[in-house]
C-alpha cells in the first residue's frame, strides 16, 4: 500500500494509518498492490478554514450572546461553516476591560473565565467594553493564535 500526494503513516492499531496530505494537494490516492492487481481509491482533501473565537454561553435566536457579563462562562473556539469540528483546546487569552478611558488586562488560562476574568467582568461598570484578544489554542496536531478581537459591550441598564 502507498500513497500519491501525501505520506502514509501507521496507526496505533495495526490496521489503522494515518495519511499526511502533501502541501497544497487537492486530492490523496491510496493504492493496494498485490502481485499483478492494483486497486486505487481518490479522496478529496478539505482544507478547513481558520477557526474562530467566541465567547461560551446562551445565545438568542439571531446567535447573539444573551447577557454577556453575567452568562457567559469563558471561550470557545470552533470552525464555522465546515463538515468536520476538531476538539479545541484554549490555552490562554487576553481580557481586557476599558471604562472611560481607563484600561485593565488580564491574561486568562484556559477556556473557562478563570478567577481574575469574573472578577473583572463582575466589577465591571454599565457602558464598558470588554476587548478579548491574544488567543492560544491547541489541537491534537497544530497550534493556532489569533491575532483577531473580540469586542463586547456592556450597557447601561
Amino acid at each position: 500500500m502507498f500513497v500519491r500526494n501525501g505520506l502514509l503513516k501507521q496507526g496505533r492499531e495495526a490496521d489503522q494509518y494515518c495519511i499526511i496530505v502533501s502541501e497544497g494537494a487537492r486530492e490523496v490516492q491510496v493504492v493496494f498492490a498485490e502481485g499483478h492487481d492494483t486497486v486505487a481509491y481518490s479522496f478529496r482533501v478539505l482544507s478547513p478554514p481558520l477557526p474562530v473565537a467566541e465567547a461560551l454561553g446562551p445565545r438568542n435566536q439571531d446567535n447573539m450572546i444573551v447577557a454577556f457579563k453575567g452568562a457567559s462562562t469563558g471561550l470557545g473556539v470552533r470552525f464555522r461553516e465546515f463538515p468536520f469540528n476538531a476538539k479545541f483546546v484554549v490555552d490562554s487569552f487576553d481580557v481586557s476591560v476599558k471604562h472611560k478611558g481607563i484600561l485593565t488586562i488580564h491574561r486568562n488560562i484556559g477556556q473557562q473565565w478563570d478567577s481574575g476574568t469574573r472578577t473583572l467582568l463582575e466589577n465591571s461598570k454599565p457602558d464598558t467594553f470588554v476587548i478579548i484578544s491574544n488567543f492560544y489554542c491547541h489541537t491534537s496536531v497544530r497550534k493556532f493564535f489569533f491575532a483577531r478581537q473580540i469586542l463586547y459591550y456592556i450597557p447601561e441598564f
